[in-house]
């Protein structure tokens, strides 16, 4: 079970919507913030990550929590949410190369670009659909495993959203 601290914000049935601020990897490695990911964090900056998790414990909003996820079934989510869309992409763009081959010049690019694009839109597509169809799914779903004792300093609900704490907003 992959391991997130969070804090529940609000509850919906069941589940709780829990924001999880996410830790950086940057310098667990020997390059120590030379590489892409710390060059993404820089441009993009840190965004918390809010997700639906089964509410097991009964916890309540402002709570902090520990969020699981399944270890097991990310490998097999991750395929689905990166490598079909760049599937689809390829598979589109020779899809595109092979009509031009047939119908306009060989080697023309436009068919190649469209056959691609509209590969990786449907890659996209099937990867929500899949989503959709496997959100309430609980090997995949995360679940709230308990309530965190001690952990990083959790942020104000208000904070969260960019509102002054009394704002009314």
């Amino acid at each position: 079970m992959i391991e997130e601290t969070g804090q529940v914000l609000a509850l919906r049935g069941e589940l709780a919507e829990v924001v999880c601020h996410r830790r950086s990897a940057c310098g667990g490695c020997t390059i120590n913030g030379a590489c892409g990911t710390s060059l993404l964090e820089r441009w993009l900056g840190r965004h918390p990550l809010h997700l639906l998790a089964a509410n097991t414990i009964g916890a309540r909003p402002g709570e902090p929590v520990v969020v699981g996820v399944p270890a097991a079934t990310l490998p097999q989510a991750a395929a689905i949410v990166y490598l079909l869309p760049l599937l689809t992409l390829f598979l589109g763009g020779l899809a595109g190369d092979w009509w031009a081959g047939l119908n306009v010049t060989p080697g023309a690019d436009g068919p190649v670009l469209i056959g691609g694009g509209a590969g990786l839109g449907l890659g996209f597509w099937l990867s929500a659909r899949f989503n959709a169809r496997h959100a309430r799914d609980p090997r995949f779903q995360a679940v709230i495993l308990r309530r965190a004792d001690t952990g990083p300093v959790m942020v104000p609900l208000t904070a969260a959203y960019g509102t002054p704490a009394g704002d009314g907003r």
